[in-house]
């Protein structure tokens, strides 16, 4: 617990140095990440209160994300800022006119300090020269230009309650840089071949949350679900279907192999939409 606390205090101290080196005051900050009310952020560069994953998911998605080390608010790791005068992007639409004639949305490499720990691999790494293989689009969603997505090691967690809950920012192991996908919450690399061939273990999707689970089930769509199996969370992706049992769902995999299973919608401890795929060439 210790441990945990300092480690919250320490990220808390490096957000009350970005602000500054941004040049500008906490309550700007917290009007730039959309909070309506500036005690948040207060509360966090004070220490009174740990940043949580709403708090990096709003900067990862900021004006900021252009210019900021993501990395080194997460581990200290490199340079506060990507460069040395921050400005606010500007879309330049010639390049966004490149990018909708491109045949598929590139991940491309993130621009954290490439110098990590000797013998610890990173996404980084692995991710260079990778492509995002799908996107899962609702006709309602908004492809985003450039956003900036925390990828978690899902063995660090305690499953999608207590990540969503806003306890693990500290597992968050990368932070990937998309452009025209829809707009996510986070990453997970999947285990399990449920919906093979359409995912394949070892996947990344990238997936955006459901809060308000009764009233946000597009029936039919692809999810990322936490359900109880006797007292137990268990994680899987799949797709969700109306019963004809009344307050009750249908998990189907993509694998014909693996049968549907009937669930009462009670037992859904967390969901989120997948909203796009990446396969590492290596795994292909």
């Amino acid at each position: 617990m210790q441990k945990k606390e300092h480690k919250n205090t320490e990220i808390s101290e490096r957000i009350s140095k970005l602000i500054e080196a941004l040049g500008i005051k906490p309550n700007a900050f917290a009007l730039a990440l959309g909070y309506n009310r500036s005690q948040t952020i207060y509360d966090i560069v004070n220490g009174k209160s740990a940043p949580s994953f709403d708090f990096f998911n709003k900067l990862a998605m900021s004006e900021y994300s252009e210019v900021l080390n993501i990395d080194w608010v997460l581990t200290g790791r490199g340079e506060i800022l990507l460069t040395k005068t921050p400005k606010i992007p500007v879309i330049n639409n010639d390049r966004e006119n490149d990018r909708k004639n491109d045949r598929k949305p590139k991940l491309q490499k993130s621009r954290s300090n490439p110098e990590y720990p000797k013998g610890e691999e990173t996404f980084e790494k692995n991710v260079a020269d990778v492509t995002v293989d799908k996107v899962f689009k609702l006709r309602t969603d908004r492809l985003i230009d450039r956003q900036q997505i925390p990828i978690y090691d899902m063995e660090a967690v305690a499953g999608l309650v207590p990540l969503f809950a806003d306890q693990y920012s500290q597992s968050i192991v990368e932070v990937m840089e998309t452009t025209l996908i829809p707009k996510c919450d986070g990453g997970l690399r999947i285990v399990g071949d449920s919906m093979y061939p359409l995912l394949k273990s070892g996947d990344i999707v990238f997936y955006k949350q459901i809060h308000d689970i009764l009233n946000n089930i597009v029936w039919g769509e692809m999810y990322l679900v936490s359900f109880d199996v006797d007292g137990d969370e268990y994680v899987s992706v799949k797709y969700l279907q109306k019963s004809d049992i009344p307050d009750h769902v249908v998990l189907v995999s993509y694998n014909e192999h693996h049968k549907p299973m009937e669930i009462h919608v009670s037992r859904i401890r967390a969901l989120a939409f997948i909203k796009a795929s990446l396969r590492l060439n290596s795994l292909k």
